[in-house]
């Protein structure tokens, strides 16, 4: 179990990414039917997919790739609210190993700030006051949110 710097880091990942990256886990999706021939999952490792129901029938006519797009093999997928359900599984079986320094860096800060959501801290005679708001901590660095650009899925997705 990881440590609360360490889960709160791995959440600022999580949050900043827009879906859990790692560990690998199998999820279930209700998305909304496209009328096009594509459909864009929430996450940028597919690495399978058990089951699609179209209005709870089952279909067998897509393909996807390791981005989250599933492509309907013949026809389109039909437009509709929450009309289709995917049973997939993705994300990284670990951490990925160019993202290990990111997660140290924010870990270490959300272990120095352990209080979140404090107005202020002292130690001896010096003390620190953090404007409303303030995250504990975890508020990425622009380095770190570099580092996490290529993990990250796209606003609207």
């Amino acid at each position: 179990m990881p440590t609360a710097p360490t889960a709160s880091a791995f959440a600022a990942v999580r949050r900043f990414c827009r879906w859990h990256v790692f560990p690998s886990q199998q999820e279930t999706a209700t998305v909304d039917g496209t009328g096009t021939n594509k459909l864009v999952l929430k996450t940028l490792h597919l690495t399978d997919i058990t089951s699609v129901t179209i209005n709870d029938q089952a279909i067998e006519d897509y393909t996807w790739d390791t981005g989250g797009i599933v492509t309907r093999s013949r026809g389109r997928w039909p437009r509709g609210i929450k009309n289709i359900t995917i049973d997939f599984t993705h994300g990284y079986p670990n951490v990925p190993d160019d993202l290990d320094a990111v997660l140290e860096s924010i870990a270490a800060r959300a272990g120095a700030f352990p209080i979140a959501g404090a107005e202020q801290q002292n130690a001896g005679p010096f003390g620190v006051r953090f404007t409303k708001g303030y995250s504990g901590g975890l508020a990425l660095l622009e380095s770190e949110k570099q580092a996490l650009a290529d993990y990250r899925v796209p606003v609207g997705f």
